[in-house]
């Protein structure tokens, strides 16, 4: 192992450390741990995480559904529009914002019900804002954006002992 790479324990992973010594072009290993540790966060996980990275106020998507009003759906149009609907984007849910979802959720396997709770939001997100784990520990800059420190830290209190264990063992697999 390289000196610029991290020696990790693994019972006592921390993340700060694995965004300080990640280098995912250099060691590939890297990047496919980071990848498979996304998949074990659940939606509302990451999403909460991506808010706290970013520094937003953290609160968890709504479940919409028809006639519902109010940014939310605002947010929801704009991510469908970006998919290829074509919606007035006006915070209004009706007929054509439904129909939208239901297309939306045909074309991705998902339950076409028109309603709009965690899975819908996840594969809109997902394919709309192409936020992934190894991005964000890529661009890991504690001193500009100390927020991303605390971010990482209540991201880890969230990660099962399990979890992390395997997470150690993948990053340290070259």
């Amino acid at each position: 192992m390289e000196a610029n790479q991290v020696t990790l324990q693994a019972s006592a992973i921390d993340l700060k450390a694995v965004c300080r010594y990640f280098e995912p072009f250099k060691y590939k290993h890297q990047s496919a741990a980071v990848n498979w540790l996304e998949t074990q966060l659940s939606y509302p996980t990451f999403r909460a995480f991506t808010q706290r990275w970013e520094n937003q106020a953290v609160s968890p998507d709504p479940v919409l559904q028809l006639n519902n009003t109010g940014a939310a759906v605002y947010e929801l149009q704009q991510l469908l529009n970006k998919t290829g609907a074509k919606l007035l984007v006006d915070g209004s849910f009706g007929a054509k914002t439904q129909a939208a979802v239901i297309q939306f959720q045909r074309n991705n396997a998902l339950t076409a019900d028109g309603i709009v709770g965690n899975l819908t939001w996840a594969t809109l997100r997902k394919l709309v804002d192409q936020r992934y784990l190894w991005k964000m520990f890529d661009a890991y800059n504690p001193t500009e954006k100390p927020h991303q420190t605390r971010a990482l830290d209540w991201l880890q209190t969230q990660i099962s002992t399990v979890t992390l264990t395997e997470f150690a063992r993948r990053w340290r697999t070259a």
